[in-house]
């Protein structure tokens, strides 16, 4: 029995007192959240309004490159970089239209499901 391997005793569990007096729990001041939420919905207004004009604008061009970039994989093979800068131009519209709204969703101020 020479290969058994002794592991240390467990520690007894701490009482809560004793965890709430080590480590002290970080309270941010009222006046300090009373203006972050001010500017946090001043700011989510703001960006709400601009909105409508920014995702028209990447929808117009989200569809139209991407359908222009399979037709010129299909038509021009011999041009990669044409398809591909066609690609890139629809998938970062699509990207801004997506982050645009996930910054709206974590600004506003009501409480709002942060997944998909």
């Amino acid at each position: 029995m020479t290969n058994v391997v002794k592991f240390p005793k467990a520690k007894p569990p701490e009482s809560k007192q004793d965890r709430t007096t080590q480590r002290p729990q970080k309270k941010r001041c009222q006046a300090c959240q009373a203006i972050w939420a001010v500017v946090r919905v001043l700011l989510f207004l703001v960006l709400y309004w601009l909105r409508t004009p920014l995702i028209l604008i990447c929808s117009v061009l989200t569809l139209p490159m991407f359908l222009l970039a399979l037709f010129a994989w299909y038509a021009f093979p011999q041009k990669p970089q044409m398809y591909g800068s066609f690609g890139l131009v629809s998938f970062t519209a699509f990207v801004i239209m997506y982050g645009y709204d996930f910054l709206l969703a974590w600004l506003s101020p009501q409480k709002m499901v942060r997944m998909l």
